[in-house]
């Protein structure tokens, strides 16, 4: 009994080896045949560089008839705009603001100090025709299919968008808070835009 526990205990152990191994050969087969695959790309078809990049990662992309890729990732829907070896990913619309609201000279101040850290930039666009902003993160990046890290630029850049709106959102409330501290302190905006801010308050 004892020597049929050590035989199958032997046969068990020597079993995880052999599918740790197979494991290891079979990713590394698939990570080089898509290395592979990502070299084989036309520097031209960045759509389709981004789209199959996006697939490897576990991503559902949908491209339309001029090239641009709708896709979502970790529950936010991105979208990625083409110009030969450019691309420029959007997180569109993620808040709003109405023009007239008395809290836009904080949000244009937070938008301004968080523009200035390297990475995305946080947009507002003209209000449109009910007066309201839209924010959205835009990233813009060159690929090409001999570059060896386009899988993670391709991450970092859609991570950074989450990174980017964390840093607004911290810095518009230690905007808020200053204001709160001191109501009767002349408010000193922060950033270029401060013709805009001032005209507004």
């Amino acid at each position: 009994m004892h020597n049929s526990l050590e035989v199958l205990c032997t046969t068990l152990l020597s079993l995880a080896v052999v599918i740790f191994i197979a494991k290891k050969v079979y990713n590394g087969f698939f990570n080089y045949q898509s290395i592979a695959k990502l070299e084989s790309f036309d520097p031209a078809d960045t759509s389709g560089l981004v789209f199959y990049i996006l697939r490897m990662i576990g991503c559902q992309p949908e491209r339309d008839k001029d090239g641009t890729i709708y896709v979502k990732y970790q529950g936010e829907n991105f979208q990625i705009e083409f110009g030969l070896m450019c691309i420029r990913i959007w997180d569109p619309v993620w808040t709003k603001i109405k023009a007239d609201n008395p809290h836009l000279p904080q949000v244009r101040d937070a938008v301004n100090a968080a523009n200035y850290n390297f990475g995305p930039a946080i947009v507002l666009s003209n209000p449109d025709e009910e007066g309201v902003i839209k924010i959205s993160t835009r990233y813009d990046l060159m690929l090409h299919p001999s570059c060896s890290y386009n899988v993670q630029f391709i991450k970092a850049a859609l991570d950074s968008s989450f990174e980017a709106k964390a840093q607004f959102r911290k810095i518009l409330k230690e905007i808020d808070d200053k204001q709160e501290e001191s109501p009767k302190k002349e408010r000193r905006p922060i950033g270029f835009n401060t013709d805009c801010i001032k005209n507004e308050t």
